[in-house]
């Protein structure tokens, strides 16, 4: 499972290409309020670049464009990485891209096809680690919509907006890998767990195996890491669950 983590404050967003600017009221802070529902809007005439500079360096490992008022199909690349956008289950349009590069930079570009007004939910440019996983993960769709019934018994509800749950146990590992900064970039189970700890949002990608997959399966909103239960000898347990906040 891939986790994203650790999504630095941003500075400022430079537009350029397709006579591009921010739409009245719009600001480039709307992009990273953590909160895909909430839009920003970008007025252009062709491809946009979008300059993201980061206010400290980090080597992006997944990145994530939420929200969009994009057709499926449509080109982004971003930190090297190209992709398209694609419709989502939830009829939302997103694009999930896992850069390669290993140096650290404070410089992220995306650009973005197209020609009509630009809307964007949320960008999220994150650290990532891989961690292995049991079979078995839970995906779970919870509604939050308040049902009741009116004095003749017929059923009223209150709509609310539905939101994924993602739940998975980590494959059991030893104490360098819970502890002892054996992971990429130094991490560990239990530095994760900080990462994660506070207002902090994240990604999981439970499958990788396709393009298609990681779409389907990869969640953005609050995650939290489970105890970390000691098993026998060198020998640990834990997992993690997403809470999604949806676009």
């Amino acid at each position: 499972m891939l986790i994203g983590f650790g999504m630095p404050a941003v500075t400022n967003v430079a537009l350029s290409g397709g006579s591009s600017a921010w739409a009245a009221g719009h600001t480039f802070a709307d992009l990273f309020g953590g909160r895909p529902s909430r839009a920003a809007r970008i007025t252009r005439s062709g491809t946009v670049t979008l300059t993201i500079t980061l206010a400290t360096s980090i080597v992006p490992g997944v990145i994530a464009l939420l929200g969009l008022n994009l057709a499926a199909g449509t080109a982004i690349t971003a930190a090297g990485a190209s992709g398209t956008a694609r419709a989502l289950a939830d009829g939302s349009v997103a694009c999930y891209l896992l850069p390669t590069g290993t140096s650290p930079t404070t410089t992220v570009v995306i650009t973005i096809a197209g020609n009509t007004l630009l809307q964007v939910g949320e960008i999220a440019i994150m650290r990532a680690v891989d961690i292995p996983h049991e079979p078995g993960f839970i995906d779970e769709l919870i509604d939050p919509t308040q049902w009741e019934r009116s004095r003749g018994s017929q059923i009223e509800g209150s709509p609310r907006v539905p939101y994924r749950r993602l739940a998975a146990a980590f494959t059991s590992d030893a104490v360098s890998i819970v502890r002892g900064g054996g992971l990429a970039g130094g991490m560990d189970w239990n530095r994760l767990r900080y990462a994660l700890s506070g207002a902090a949002r994240c990604i999981a990608i439970p499958r990788l195996e396709s393009a298609a997959e990681i779409h389907a399966t990869a969640i953005y909103g609050r995650g939290v890491i489970s105890s970390l239960a000691h098993n026998l000898g060198p020998w640990h347990s834990a997992g993690i669950e997403v809470q999604e906040a949806p676009p």
